[in-house]
């Protein structure tokens, strides 16, 4: 009589594992997912993203993600996220990401940056390019510590507890550069994920971008140096 009332349990417990599971593959099938804390069934959001240079790794809430090979993390409920991305001798980035549930959060293309960039020889032709050097038409500095979008009625981009200067958007337009006390630094379009990607003790006088950004050409003083960031 025992064994037979064991053999049941058994049977039970698979009978109900295996109707949980299929309800949770359907549910995700149909791009719904199941949240356990509230019992409820929820449309599920993705975030999309590509990073270069590639082989980094992908953090979500301090967890390790692997995207699918479009770039998607799929199948997550509605709520905020951390994403973090990491390669050795590439600075972090990282970012908060809302996901809705039904809809996709894109990145578009996350760019890391190297930790010690590459200096490497400057051209005359380079340098005399500092000649015809103009401000951002698009960006400015206010108050001497903010940055603000001229092509979006002056709206704040960023606010920084230090001075900066000379902000200029990347070649694709997704980051910003700036001369800060400590040297270039970058942030995301959206004002997030502030890196200093060329160190410098001395202020630097000005700076243009080459090859998408890949390259900085800046000036200090007389002095000229170009750096690979990435």
């Amino acid at each position: 009589m025992k064994s037979k009332l064991i053999f049941a349990i058994i049977w039970i417990f698979l009978i109900l594992s295996f109707t949980v599971a299929g309800v949770t593959l359907i549910v995700s099938a149909s791009g719904y997912k199941v949240d356990w804390q509230k019992f409820e069934i929820q449309k599920a959001g993705l975030i999309y993203f590509s990073v270069n240079p590639g082989n980094a790794i992908v953090y979500l809430d301090g967890k390790p993600a692997q995207p699918d090979r479009r770039g998607c993390i799929k199948y997550l409920l509605p709520g905020r996220y951390d994403l973090e991305i990491k390669k050795p001798g590439y600075l972090t980035w990282n970012k908060t990401i809302a996901v809705e549930g039904g809809l996709v959060s894109s990145l578009g293309k996350v760019q890391l940056f190297l930790e010690n960039p590459e200096i490497v020889d400057v051209s005359e032709k380079e340098k005399s390019q500092f000649a015809e050097l103009l401000p951002d038409k698009h960006l400015r500095v206010a108050n001497g510590s903010e940055i603000r979008n001229l092509t979006d009625n002056n709206a704040l981009i960023s606010r920084f507890s230090y001075p900066v200067k000379n902000p200029r958007l990347f070649p694709e337009n997704n980051r910003i550069g700036f001369v800060a006390d400590d040297g270039i630094r970058v942030i995301d379009a959206t004002g997030s994920n502030n890196n200093l990607i060329v160190k410098s003790d001395a202020l630097v006088e000005d700076y243009y971008f080459q090859a998408s950004g890949q390259s900085i050409i800046y000036k200090i003083g007389e002095q000229f140096f170009k750096a690979r960031v990435f």
